[in-house]
């Protein structure tokens, strides 16, 4: 369900999505804290900051991702953990684009599935960013349960997905995790 919109004009996304080096940037990393990060994290970007933050393990509440000052970006769309302490994802849109904030707050839950969503409408398509997050010690089958149903809700012939996170899968080995997730990607 979209719960914020805010307007998309052609022309002005073609420029929007551009830097210097016309790349489109989209940058993840599992933070663990980010409450006394930002200034660093801000910093480490000068003077190219990407259009897009996928921040995973926040370790914030609600409340304090609604209020962290945060230079450059606004917040897009968050998760935050209530019962467990740690983890929680959010995604930080460069404040000159514009977006839809995606709720997927149904198919969270914590330890096993901890996601959230940014939709941008980028002529021709919809493209839809997804951090992802799930503990070693979460449930690995509801995690691909709830990772199918937010692709299949969302997808359409329009519609490109850019997943990032931390999952807690070994991709170096050929693991029956890694193969049932492959197996569902490329669906």
């Amino acid at each position: 369900m979209v719960n914020k919109a805010h307007s998309l004009k052609t022309d002005i996304n073609k420029n929007k999505l551009t830097n210097s080096k016309n790349l489109f940037k989209i940058f993840h990393q599992n933070i663990r804290g980010l409450k006394s990060k930002v200034d660093e994290l801000s910093n480490s970007f000068f003077p190219d900051y990407p259009h897009i933050m996928c921040l995973t393990k926040h370790h914030m509440k609600d409340y304090e991702t609604d209020n962290l000052p945060t230079d450059h970006f606004k917040l897009g769309s968050k998760f935050c953990r209530h019962e467990f302490q740690n983890g929680g994802v959010c995604i930080f849109i460069r404040e000159d684009l514009e977006f839809f904030s995606i709720t997927l707050d149904k198919y969270c839950k914590e330890k096993d599935t901890e996601v959230c969503a940014v939709k941008l409408n980028i002529i021709p398509i919809q493209l839809i960013i997804l951090p992802i997050y799930r503990s070693p010690s979460g449930n690995y089958i509801n995690f691909l349960k709830n990772l199918d149903s937010v692709l299949n809700t969302r997808h359409s012939n329009k519609t490109e997905f850019v997943i990032c996170g931390d999952i807690n899968i070994n991709y170096l080995e050929n693991c029956k995790k890694r193969q049932q997730l492959s197996a569902l990607l490329q669906t």
